[in-house]
């Protein structure tokens, strides 16, 4: 009898302190974690008292519905969970909760059964806070909205100006974006033109007076109402009135050019 004391002694000093252990290791941990009995919070860690903002004390041994933020929501929450969990599986998902506070946070929350064949054993749940996430998802969606409002803006006046808009490389004269007047104007197609250039095309009345606006920029960051010629697919040269502007795009210097035909102003004062 004496030696089956001093056996069950050893082993209730071992869990005791596997007990222990295992406590400092949960309360260690930054993620919130709790352990649920019909739907009662019977123990959560520090990190579950930081998360919600409640005392230790007073989230022990309490309904969790005091952490959703309806009771809809709870009651959504239980009917989707646990029948989950009675196979056997993790659940996991992304919602929203309630601090004491009444702040609102996004939590991924995971849970494990311990038993799946007895759901009254209890279970397992971890919370980790994922607003910062949210935020930062919220706000990328938020800018890209904004970039394609801004790209459809620009788009819509690229392509309705009626004066010629071209974007080219200024080292090479390579064609990135044309509209619709270029089209009209120069009589090449957007397809003939992007990814070739201004001197395959011979766009340029000259390549001396391509050469010569590519010196006024390296002096001025832009040109306005600068006039030179311009060459159309026919082969007729026609003056323009330019404003150009470079800009950098992929750490590539590229030249904005917008131009005005002044075929027939020039005509009206040839006549004059």
């Amino acid at each position: 009898i004496s030696r089956d004391i001093t056996e069950r002694k050893k082993l209730e000093s071992k869990v005791n302190r596997i007990t222990r252990e295992l406590s400092t290791i949960l309360d260690t941990s930054s993620i919130a974690i709790s352990m649920v009995q019909n739907r009662i919070q019977v123990w959560a860690n520090r990190a579950m008292s930081v998360t919600f903002g409640y005392s230790p004390d007073e989230i022990e041994n309490v309904e969790t519905g005091l952490f959703y933020t309806s009771n809809e929501e709870y009651e959504r929450f239980g009917t989707e969970a646990y029948p989950i969990l009675a196979q056997g599986l993790e659940y996991k998902k992304e919602l929203q909760m309630k601090r004491k506070d009444g702040s609102i946070i996004w939590v991924l929350l995971s849970g494990n059964a311990i038993n799946p064949e007895n759901l009254a054993e209890g279970s397992v749940w971890v919370f980790e806070d994922i607003s910062q996430q949210k935020e930062s998802e919220a706000s990328r969606k938020e800018n890209e909205i904004r970039l394609k409002s801004s790209e459809a803006k620009f788009s819509t006046i690229f392509q309705a100006s009626p004066d010629i808009i071209a974007i080219s490389e200024m080292s090479t004269g390579k064609f990135l974006e044309v509209n619709s007047a270029f089209e009209r104007c120069i009589g090449y197609s957007r397809e003939e033109t992007v990814g070739r250039t201004a001197f395959e095309l011979g766009t340029w009345g000259s390549s001396e007076l391509r050469q010569q606006m590519i010196d006024q920029l390296k002096i001025q960051e832009r040109l306005m109402n600068y006039k030179t010629y311009f060459r159309r697919k026919n082969g007729e040269m026609f003056p323009t009135l330019l404003s150009l502007e470079k800009t950098e795009l992929d750490g590539m210097e590229y030249i904005i050019i917008s131009a005005r035909d002044i075929t027939e102003r020039e005509q009206i004062r040839s006549e004059e």
